[in-house]
């Protein structure tokens, strides 16, 4: 299987089967993400574990295939992380998104999240796909809206 068919096969096994779709009650994070370009709109949700990772993460919203399964995918990769470790996550899956290189050992530390890479390939659709990331870091800040304008 090409990267190419895995990308189109995990994008669509996200969007039709969401992980993580909810809310959380008095969340410890929350935000609100907007991308006004394609009409996704989505909210975050985070609850840290007292050991400092999180416990728990939702998405909640509606948005094109893209945003969604890159929500999913999100959720379910920073479970089990620290703060710091999603914002260096989150910085190295926007750079994969929009096309941006990686030296070969970040592209390993990442795993099934590099089949989001052929996103790269359609650019009106990268907003699309980094909304969610873009608003677990606004979330994890303290701030309550992000948008990819």
């Amino acid at each position: 299987m090409s990267l190419e068919d895995l990308y189109r096969s995990v994008i669509l096994d996200h969007y039709r089967s969401a992980r993580n779709k909810g809310t959380i009650e008095n969340p410890d994070f929350h935000a609100i993400g907007d991308n006004p370009a394609c009409g996704d709109q989505l909210e975050v949700f985070i609850s840290f574990s007292k050991d400092g990772t999180v416990g728990d993460v939702k998405w909640n919203g509606e948005g094109c295939a893209i945003c969604c399964a890159s929500s999913s995918i999100m959720t379910e990769s920073v479970k089990e992380k620290s703060k710091q470790q999603i914002f260096e996550l989150c910085e190295k899956v926007k750079r994969l998104i929009k096309g941006e290189p990686l030296d070969p050992s970040e592209k390993d530390d990442l795993g099934e999240l590099v089949v989001l890479e052929g996103v790269s390939k359609f650019p009106v659709r990268v907003k699309c796909a980094t909304l969610p990331w873009v608003s677990i870091e606004i979330a994890l800040q303290g701030k309550k809206e992000a948008s990819t304008e």
